[in-house]
């Protein structure tokens, strides 16, 4: 039987909303447990959230009532999540770069690289460049069952990662690796478009918001949608100059943009309109996933970017 770890904190607060249409009913946030040592992802799948910690290398499952422990992957530091068309999720590993498939019982099910004598994901065949998993922040599935995967060659939002920042696409099978989009300046959020042509792209070091047209494993046509400094003005309590990270689209075609240093979650159009402005009560925001409809948010958040920061996890009903 898992192990419940935190209880719910009960205390709604509400959070502020500026909307550049007619007025609507303000958001809430609930506070649904405090995660010591960085919380970094947040994954809604199927009737529960997966919520890992970077800094301790656990993996947690939230059943809408309480937060237990799933598995603890030793030497990991995982980064980024992502659902499958199986139930399972992919999950990226910063220490030692990999790629794992998880099932909800906390079973590895697949690696990548994997050992020469299995099969399954594609190995990284001599250590190839080309292939380097270094510090994956984000991943997307598209329609057809491949991954689009943001690599920024670090693990922190650091001057020394500009221009090495790279996006990959694991095929269907997941049996190939190609590399799409490169240069990047450490790009740190991924979401494709509801109609699959358009991959959206956020880029820390530059503070930008691109898009890519979409083929089937292939991006082309780099578009600039948003510079954040032209649509959003930091708040007088902003812990610093925020920057573009996790990516989410909604039905209603609105673009949203975790601001972490800032505590805020951006919404737009999809050409970078300002739409509303979400407020987090912890600043660094690390991941949002939508629950079960898209008028629920779940969000990871830290109180500082320090590796092992504290931070807590809310619902966010819009």
């Amino acid at each position: 039987m898992l192990k419940p770890l935190f209880k719910p904190v009960l205390t709604a607060l509400v959070l502020a909303v500026s909307l550049s249409t007619s007025a609507t009913a303000a958001p809430v946030v609930r506070e649904i447990a405090a995660i010591g040592a960085e919380p970094s992802q947040v994954l809604w799948l199927g009737r529960q959230a997966v919520v890992t910690q970077k800094a301790l290398g656990n993996v947690l499952l939230w059943d809408q009532q309480q937060l237990h422990s799933l598995t603890q992957l030793s030497g990991c530091e995982p980064s980024s999540l992502v659902a499958t068309r199986d139930q399972h999720f992919l999950l990226a590993c910063t220490n030692n770069p990999r790629l794992l498939v998880m099932n909800t019982m906390g079973q590895i099910m697949e690696t990548f690289p994997r050992p020469a004598e299995e099969v399954g994901l594609v190995r990284n065949v001599g250590n190839t460049p080309s292939l380097d998993l270094s510090g994956v922040t984000a991943m997307v599935q598209d329609s057809r069952g491949g991954t689009y995967l943001a690599v920024a060659n670090s693990d922190r939002l650091e001057e020394s990662a500009r221009g090495k920042g790279r996006i990959y696409y694991l095929s269907p099978s997941r049996s190939s690796l190609t590399v799409v989009a490169s240069k990047l300046n450490y790009p740190a959020g991924l979401v494709l478009s509801n109609d699959g042509t358009g991959l959206f792209v956020s880029e820390g070091l530059t503070r930008t918001v691109s898009r890519y047209d979409v083929q089937p494993g292939q991006l082309s046509n780099p578009q600039l949608v948003t510079r954040i400094a032209d649509i959003y003005q930091p708040s007088a309590g902003a812990s610093e100059d925020p920057w573009p990270g996790a990516l989410a689209v909604n039905s209603q075609n609105h673009l949203y943009i975790a601001l972490p240093g800032d505590g805020r979650i951006l919404v737009t159009s999809m050409t970078g309109k300002a739409l509303a402005t979400l407020t987090v009560p912890t600043p660094y925001i690390t991941d949002f996933s939508f629950g079960r409809t898209d008028r629920i948010l779940y969000v990871t958040a830290t109180s500082s970017a320090d590796a092992g920061a504290a931070g807590r996890f809310y619902e966010i009903r819009l």
